[in-house]
């Protein structure tokens, strides 16, 4: 039998910090929410990024009339498809939307109606 082996370099350099993973903040802005501390509880909320698609007016008329028949979403300030349905109303037809966080940490969240 043969076995071959391999010798690696070192390398003489002083080492440096490792970055694996970014800064949970970093992550929550790619993921579309920032944390936010509030001053007179000192709670930190989660608050979803803002829809920055221009509605449509069809977008806008559902949304009155959804705030007309009193619906409301009740959605998770980390879930994709909650953020995809905010994006698809657009900004101008959001105004309209009731929203609820069903997650504790969310902003909005009410325990009563989660």
């Amino acid at each position: 039998m043969f076995f071959a082996s391999a010798t690696l370099p070192i390398l003489a350099s002083s080492p440096r910090p490792s970055n694996a993973a970014p800064p949970f903040a970093i992550m929550a802005e790619e993921l579309g929410y920032f944390p936010v501390k509030d001053e007179k509880s000192g709670e930190t909320f989660m608050v979803p990024a803002k829809a920055k698609r221009t509605s449509t007016d069809q977008a806008v008329e559902l949304a009155k009339y959804l705030q007309s028949t009193k619906a409301v979403m009740y959605g998770a300030f980390w879930c994709p498809h909650c953020q995809r349905q905010k994006e698809l109303f657009g900004k101008e037809a959001w105004k309209y939307i009731t929203y609820v966080d069903a997650v504790p940490r969310g902003i909005n969240h009410n325990m009563q109606h989660a």
